[in-house]
């Protein structure tokens, strides 16, 4: 991936952090096209707002042939931020030196929709970690975002005229849990509820299961109160 600035000579390769895997095994049969969907950003540094070009390789492992595809050019622009706050964070063990990272809430508004995102990066915000997307969200509301004691961010956002989606997010952008919500009778909206001991639970609404929860839910699908996180 190369970044793209005015002329040729402004481009840049894209910093490595990892690899990027596609999270699904699927077979491509003779003739037939497939789609895999993956995440970039857990494989570069990315992204500043700005204009890219991202060229993917596809290599055979028996024959070792390989086939290129058309480069994609995509632009990243900044988000509304609606809500940030800083966190502490030891990722390397109880022995690493704890360091500063800060979540943020983004909206993004189209003619067509409103999106919202989570941005998980450094104190300065120069180094971006992770940006998670929520999916869309309705115009009026209000999104809730709480930090709990194991700094996960617990986020509640509406979807739909009586829809909300529970979103939790750990400090590396991994998403935990997303669970949808119906409200209850008189349109009282899910909230999220911290207690003495920095727990974050959600209270209110009725959980309708959907084929995206994560984790997934298992039959029989009936109407459940929010699990507890690992404490």
């Amino acid at each position: 991936m190369r970044s793209i600035g005015n002329n040729a000579q402004e481009s840049s390769l894209v910093p490595r952090i990892g690899p990027v895997r596609i999270n699904e095994v699927f077979t491509v049969p003779h003739t037939v096209a497939v789609k895999a969907r993956l995440d970039i950003t857990s494989g570069f540094g990315i992204l500043p707002p700005g204009r890219y070009k991202l060229d993917a390789t596809m290599l055979h492992p028996a024959t070792r042939a390989s086939s290129r595809a058309t480069s994609l050019l995509l632009e990243v622009v900044p988000g509304s931020k609606i809500w940030e706050q800083e966190f502490g964070f030891r990722g390397g063990g109880a022995e690493a030196q704890p360091e500063l990272r800060k979540y943020s809430l983004q909206k993004m508004t189209t003619k067509s929709e409103v999106r919202l995102y989570i941005g998980v990066t450094d104190a300065t915000e120069q180094t971006v970690f992770r940006q998670v997307a929520l999916g869309r969200a309705a115009n009026s509301d209000h999104p809730q975002a709480r930090i709990d004691r194991m700094s996960y961010l617990h986020v509640v956002h509406q979807t739909g005229p009586r829809t909300f989606t529970h979103t939790v997010v750990n400090p590396v952008g991994d998403t935990l849990r997303r669970m949808t919500y119906d409200a209850v009778s008189g349109g009282l909206r899910p909230l999220l509820k911290p207690d003495d001991e920095g727990r974050v639970s959600l209270v209110g609404g009725i959980r309708r299961p959907q084929s995206n929860d994560i984790p997934s839910a298992e039959p029989p699908l009936k109407p459940t109160k929010s699990p507890e996180l690992p404490k």
